[in-house]
């Protein structure tokens, strides 16, 4: 994502009242980013939207296969932080 575009969200989940700026006391150019209590709620209710939702879709996976598809996805994403020199 291109700072521009980043700043811009920040922006504006800082309107919306989802997180908040704040200095760092370490590094007068840098920002802290942190969830407001307005956006500790909206991830929550994220989370158990997300949790219902993955229950449904996995409902009809055998737990076998759910364990095999596990398996692989890690076994892909060993691979990539190889390939990548252990920076993925």
């Amino acid at each position: 994502m291109e700072s521009p575009t980043l700043v811009r969200l920040l922006d504006q989940l800082c309107k919306a009242g989802i997180v908040c700026r704040s200095e760092d006391p370490n590094d007068r150019r840098a920002k802290a980013l942190s969830l407001t209590d307005k956006g500790r709620t909206l991830a929550g209710s994220i989370e158990l939207e997300l949790t219902r939702l993955r229950a449904d879709v996995l409902k009809g996976l055998a737990p076998a296969d759910l364990e095999a598809t596990l398996r692989v996805f890690q076994a892909f994403a060993e691979a990539a932080h190889t390939e990548s020199g252990g920076t993925a």
